[in-house]
């Protein structure tokens, strides 16, 4: 979960902060601002477990070997990833190579001389009928023409909902790029030397050792000489709150020391960034969609694609418990 701090002037010259939706406290600081919170959710598929897996075993390093039901955490969710990708690609690529050029063959095979007997046969007002090629060609003519003869708006709309849904996973793969990618860095020279929370800070959420949100703290240096949080003494619980700020971040300062897992962590945001950004499912799907024959077989294949899309989501509510689905969405 990402989240940015909101702020407003007020006329006793405080800054007024409301910490998340419908919470009652606030935080009261002298001359000092704030950006407004927002919340990021990681998405509950086999890319946000994965995410969490990471960041989860990033933030406990340097504290012991992990457990073995940690351990086995990473691991499922390493191999839920692998496979996921696996099978997004290959089948796609199996449907291209298989379905959509066997497709496409006839339509293909000696198409300059269909276009040149077509042509002449329109010129010279004579039947095709009469060769073996000119009457392949009518009957193909014939067999399109009556497949989507009234119903070729049923083509149009669900190119239309298969465009539109691609759509929406490109934006979702962008948006989880953007968070990873722009985390900023903890412990930079300025926040080390600060006592409290300003600058930008990973914070673990306090439920269970698996329940991680990533929480962007969009703070300025703090100016004041207090700060209140609904009355309580915050810094009496600065001390609790600072083992959840994970040691290491997941960009820069993670480059530098940790830059294998960086690239690990990269990579799962960029292969799902890429799936929809190089528009191989896209393409792939709205050609095997145009192939139809008919209304109905442009159904069965909207609902195969449908699948396809779905894999990781499928893997990732298969192959998990409910628990650990619970934590992965809190």
């Amino acid at each position: 979960m990402v989240r940015r701090l909101g702020a407003a002037e007020t006329e006793s010259g405080y800054t007024v902060v409301e910490l998340a939706d419908n919470v009652s406290d606030w935080t009261l600081e002298a001359g000092h601002h704030l950006d407004r919170r927002d919340d990021f959710q990681v998405p509950s598929d086999c890319y946000g477990d994965m995410m969490m897996t990471l960041v989860v075993a990033v933030g406990n390093m340097g504290h012991g070997t992990p457990c073995r039901q940690r351990l086995l955490w990473i691991l499922t969710s390493i191999a839920m990833f692998l496979l996921n990708g696996l099978l997004q690609l290959g089948l796609s690529y199996i449907l291209f190579d298989t379905t959509i050029k066997y497709s496409q063959e006839k339509y293909e095979n000696g198409l300059p001389q269909r276009i040149d007997l077509m042509d002449s046969a329109m010129k010279s007002n004579v039947s095709m009928a009469g060769s073996s090629l000119g009457a392949e060609t009518v009957g193909m003519c014939g067999a399109e023409l009556a497949s989507i003869r009234g119903y070729h708006i049923v083509y149009y709309m669900v190119i239309f909902l298969w465009y539109a849904r691609m759509i929406q996973e490109l934006s979702e793969s962008m948006w989880i790029c953007a968070v990873v990618w722009n985390v900023p860095a903890l412990g930079s020279e300025k926040s080390c030397e600060r006592d409290g929370l300003g600058g930008n800070a990973l914070v673990e959420s306090p439920k269970g050792r698996r329940s991680w949100s990533i929480e962007v703290l969009g703070a300025s240096p703090l100016t004041a000489d207090f700060e209140v949080l609904g009355g309580r003494n915050m810094e009496a619980e600065k001390a609790s709150l600072q083992p959840g700020i994970l040691p290491y971040s997941l960009t820069k300062r993670l480059e530098e020391h940790e830059g294998k897992i960086q690239i690990v962590v990269r990579l799962t945001t960029s292969l799902r960034f890429l799936f929809a950004l190089a528009c191989w499912i896209t393409w792939v799907g709205a050609k095997f969609l145009a192939l139809s024959s008919s209304t109905a077989d442009i159904i069965i294949k909207s609902l195969s694609l449908q699948f396809l899309t779905h894999i990781d989501e499928l893997l990732y509510h298969s192959f998990t418990s409910t628990s650990r689905q619970d934590e992965v969405a809190r």
